[in-house]
């Protein structure tokens, strides 16, 4: 730079501070940052929170209560109807196991709302096996998977046509479908209550 000329070429006026043509600054110190003697601050740095649990912690506290339970309610329906019907208590233990399951990797669970949904993916991880099982049953062998051992039930029993009132495949799709319905709120339920005793026990 020319004091005369900018750089570009442009003639400068007298006492001009910039270049008329292109804007550039021609008076020394302008344009540049005013040196207060304080240090330039650094680029900030942005420190992320850390992630809480995830998904897969809530599936690995899950899993293993909800496999005992399905296999111990497997147990009790092969060994009578009256354990089949003791049998809904049994996903309110998985509910409780699997919220101290998660506490011992993640700390204290103070919510109510946290351990309900942590017993509650338990119950849903027992029925999902079984209720699958029984629609691939009803599925491959059709109605006399369920009317079969109803009919060896019902032998001696007082003249109430159940087996007859069943063989209507709309009827029959109701009470299946009813049925299913059922199981799967029972034991999501039950299994959600015992993710909030095991809260309100830890209090």
């Amino acid at each position: 730079m020319t004091p005369t000329h900018c750089t570009c070429g442009s003639p400068l006026p007298r006492r001009a501070y910039f270049c008329p043509r292109c804007g550039r600054p021609v008076a020394p110190g302008v344009g540049e940052p005013a040196d207060t003697g304080e240090p330039t601050p650094g680029p900030v740095e942005i420190v992320q929170p850390p992630d809480g649990p995830g998904r897969d912690a809530w599936l690995r506290a899950a899993f293993l209560p909800a496999l005992g339970a399905m296999f111990l309610r497997l147990a009790m329906g092969a060994a009578g109807p009256w354990l089949a019907l003791v049998s809904f208590l049994v996903p309110a233990g998985a509910g409780y196991l699997t919220v101290r399951r998660f506490e011992q990797g993640h700390g204290k669970v103070r919510s109510r709302w946290t351990a309900c949904g942590l017993g509650a993916l338990s119950g849903l991880l027992c029925f999902l096996p079984s209720g699958l099982l029984q629609a691939a049953v009803i599925a491959v062998q059709g109605r006399e998977a369920v009317l079969g051992p109803l009919r060896e039930q019902a032998e001696g029993l007082p003249a109430v046509d159940i087996v007859g009132f069943l063989e209507d495949p709309a009827v029959f799709a109701v009470v299946v479908l009813f049925g299913l319905l059922f199981e799967a709120v029972a034991l999501i339920g039950m299994s959600a209550a015992g993710g909030a005793i095991a809260v309100r026990i830890a209090r």
